[in-house]
């Protein structure tokens, strides 16, 4: 998290160019978030008496309700999605005589 709170900033104030081995980076980072995303499904939930709820439905209504959609969108790998925008836009500039 730490590197993204860093990297992105820079990237936007600055419109530096990604290289390929940080593009292959930020995909790695993006994957590992992707990966925790899917692991809150299965991590037990600590109750107010201290006593840990571990039914998939609770902990699965209870994380959708509060940091699934922060932890979606933040980990969606804009990079690559770039990366296919700028395809689209470059298929899109040739003409066919």
């Amino acid at each position: 998290m730490i590197y993204t709170a860093i990297a992105v900033p820079i990237k936007v104030g600055f419109g530096e160019q990604d290289s390929v081995e940080m593009i292959l980076f930020d995909t790695a980072v993006d994957t590992c978030f992707l990966i925790d995303l899917v692991l809150q499904f299965f991590s037990a939930l600590e109750r107010p008496d201290g006593t840990y709820e571990i039914r998939h439905d609770k902990i699965a209504i209870r994380y959708l309700k509060l940091w699934f959609w922060i932890d979606f969108f933040s980990s969606v790998p804009t990079q690559i999605l770039e990366l296919i925008n700028d395809d689209k836009a470059e298929l899109g500039d040739v003409r066919l005589e």
